[in-house]
């Protein structure tokens, strides 16, 4: 998993995922919360309602890539622009025009103060039937500006998007937004000694209540009986379940199918990557259309700040779907802001995506994680999956301490 370049939204769906299991004492949980120490890169936030199984620490900052070319009078360009997320950061950011600052300011203001339940917030516009473009089109927007928007933002990591109802943009800035003040210098969280401590702790929380682990074993066989799932088959030994949720590598081979590839590059840096040297870790988006592709390429940047390198050390991962038959070099623009590595690794792998919903025979198939840099994809299809094996959608509203306790086993 640490091979995966993901963050957590500060305010996302699988913080909120989290904080529920852990107030209903659910036998999902599997974060705990943020030790109170006094450095202040170190979190103190809602979290602290959870258990000592995994800490989290702040990422410093979000990035964007916007091209440009060395000049001999101002020197080497400046590719890489901290996404802004408040107003004085819309007026001051390099990533927009002078002209195109005020456009920029407009839409956020709008963002900001935009209700669903109130359609007086909406201005004249309706979300829910008028394009993401069109939203882009009322505040005179240009390219550059929608790019970064959508892309480092809203997160969208194509721009099939701009032709959905604006109201799926709306509530992704408004993520970010909300993700950003909940810490002011990112919007970000990572694992301290990796995001294998979530399976970890998880397994730790799991094992306390009755669960129980099988490592290093291949699934032989998934077990049915009259029409319906009925467990797994390891060697000798079989585990019966009404319900069996599966990695598509477990999964049957006609039970998935193939949903692309992704090119993920790891490399090992002695030194911080030039353009954002003032930051310990970084989450940096290239959007697709700045260097001519149909995917954004996506950049995690860490350091001994989250235990995962030595001092002075530095771990970048560069990742997106493949497109071509040349993969690695799919992932060259974010390699070059490297600069000098220590050394370099490449791997390119086939993710896949179940082929029918499980609720026919309790068999659900998860899909294979993708090439973005943050869980919001993976949360949503937790909370799908939940509602299939359920029939109700879980429900995120906080839960009272104590009561739910009680229940929640």
């Amino acid at each position: 998993m640490d091979l995966v370049p993901k963050f957590v939204m500060a305010d996302g769906l699988l913080v909120k995922i989290l904080l529920k299991m852990n107030a209903q004492v659910c036998f999902f949980v599997w974060l705990a919360h943020w030790p109170r120490l006094a450095k202040p890169d170190i979190i103190h936030s809602r979290l602290a309602l959870l258990q000592d199984y995994i800490d989290f620490r702040l990422v410093d900052g979000s990035y964007v890539y916007k091209k440009g070319s060395d000049s001999m009078f101002w020197g080497k360009a400046q590719l890489l622009h901290k996404v802004p997320a408040t107003e004085s950061e819309a007026l001051s950011t390099g990533l927009v025009s002078m002209w195109g600052k005020r456009g920029l300011r407009n839409f956020l203001v709008y963002i900001k103060d935009f209700d669903a339940a109130n359609q007086s917030t909406w201005k004249s516009f309706d979300p829910k039937t008028q394009t993401a473009a069109e939203l882009f089109a009322k505040f005179s927007l240009d390219d550059d500006t929608v790019d970064f928007v959508g892309h480092a933002m809203a997160l969208q990591d194509s721009d099939t998007y701009l032709t959905q109802p604006a109201i799926k943009l709306i509530d992704a800035v408004k993520l970010y937004a909300t993700s950003l003040a909940a810490h002011s210098k990112s919007p970000y969280l990572y694992p301290v000694y990796g995001l294998s401590g979530l399976p970890e702790a998880f397994s730790r929380v799991c094992s306390v209540r009755g669960g129980i682990f099988m490592l290093h074993h291949d699934v032989d066989e998934i077990l049915f009986a009259d029409g319906k799932v009925a467990g797994v088959r390891v060697g000798e030994q079989a585990a019966t379940a009404p319900v069996v949720i599966s990695d598509p590598s477990y999964a049957p081979k006609s039970r998935v199918e193939s949903s692309g590839r992704i090119v993920r590059t790891i490399a090992l840096l002695n030194h911080p990557v030039e353009q954002v040297k003032t930051v310990k870790s970084a989450q940096i988006i290239i959007p697709q259309k700045q260097i001519g592709r149909a995917h954004d390429v996506y950049m995690t940047v860490l350091s001994d700040q989250h235990n995962v390198v030595a001092k002075d050390k530095f771990v970048a991962i560069c990742s997106t779907v493949a497109e071509s038959s040349a993969p690695k070099e799919e992932v060259a623009a974010g390699v070059a802001l490297l600069g000098d590595m220590v050394c370099r690794f490449d791997n390119v792998s086939e993710t896949f995506t179940a082929k029918d919903d499980g609720s026919a025979d309790n068999l659900f198939v998860t899909s294979s994680l993708d090439a973005t840099s943050h869980f919001e994809s993976v949360a949503k299809e937790v909370l799908s999956i939940w509602k299939r094996i359920t029939g109700s959608d879980f429900d995120l509203a906080p839960a009272v301490q104590g009561a739910a306790a009680a229940g929640g086993q």
